[in-house]
C-alpha cells in the first residue's frame, strides 16, 4: 500500500464520528480479538446464519464453479 493512500485512510479515521468503527479499527491495530458478530444488524446475523446452514446441507454452489459458468456463458 502506498504513502498516499494510508495518508488517506489516516484521513477518514480523523474525520469519522463512527465510534464502533473507531474502536475496531484501534482493536485490529492493538491486535486484540475483537467480536464483530455481536456488533451485527440482526437481519444480518440471520442472513448468514440460513447461509451457514444451506452450505452444510449441501445447497448452494461454490462461488468458483458459478464464476466458471458465467465466463463461460458469456465469452465472447
Amino acid at each position: 500500500m502506498t504513502d498516499e493512500k494510508k495518508y488517506e485512510l489516516i484521513e477518514k479515521l480523523v474525520h469519522t464520528e463512527d465510534e464502533l468503527l473507531l474502536n475496531q479499527v484501534k482493536a485490529i491495530l492493538d491486535g486484540s480479538d475483537i467480536d464483530l458478530w455481536n456488533d451485527l444488524n440482526p437481519k444480518l446475523k440471520a442472513s448468514i446464519n440460513r447461509a451457514l446452514d444451506q452450505s452444510k446441507k449441501g445447497i448452494g454452489m461454490v462461488h468458483e464453479d458459478i464464476m466458471n459458468e458465467y465466463r463461460a456463458r458469456f465469452k465472447k
